[in-house]
């Protein structure tokens, strides 16, 4: 059975030691299942009004990390900020009740990303996830290490594995 936490986040009532995360966005289901607290976001990249986003929700560090580059270099780095900021929000739990500008990333690479909280002591692991050139992913938990047990499925090999479990 699901539940919600104060701040919406939904766990398994019977399965406490389990964590989980959802998120969807064009073409894309994403789900990601941990023994801590996990989240995930992705996002479809579309032209946007970033810049004035960027402003209102994003700390000026990130606001002039985003305007560096290009058209197109920019719109990549404000998803990539978004998700990140939605991962971390996620696997906190308490939703967009910590306002996105807050706490901040600092990207240096898809595997060396490091966040800027004065709100946790907790040490969280942040990562760039590629899975279409079309869409931005990024995952948040506290795991040192996001080696991807990654398993891709469309739908249906989604169905077949449900079926395979289920129907024994």
């Amino acid at each position: 059975m699901f539940c919600k936490n104060n701040y919406g986040k939904p766990y398994l009532k019977n399965h406490p030691t389990i964590s989980f995360n959802l998120s969807h966005s064009g073409d894309f289901v994403v789900c990601v299942f941990d023994n801590h607290p996990v989240g995930i976001d992705i996002e479809k990249i579309k032209i946007i009004e970033y810049i004035s986003l960027a402003k209102k929700f994003f700390t000026k560090k990130e606001y002039n990390y985003i305007m560096k580059g290009d058209f197109r270099q920019q719109l990549d780095k404000f998803y990539d900020i978004w998700t990140l900021k939605e991962s971390f929000i996620k696997c906190c739990g308490k939703g967009l009740s910590l306002p996105l500008n807050s706490f901040s990333v600092e990207i240096y690479g898809c595997n060396d990303i490091k966040l800027v909280t004065d709100s946790s002591s907790a040490k969280y692991t942040l990562q760039i996830l590629e899975i279409d050139p079309e869409y931005k992913m990024s995952m948040c938990t506290l795991h040192t290490d996001i080696t991807s047990n990654i398993i891709i499925l469309n739908q249906n090999e989604l169905i077949n594995k449900y079926r395979e479990i289920y129907t024994k």
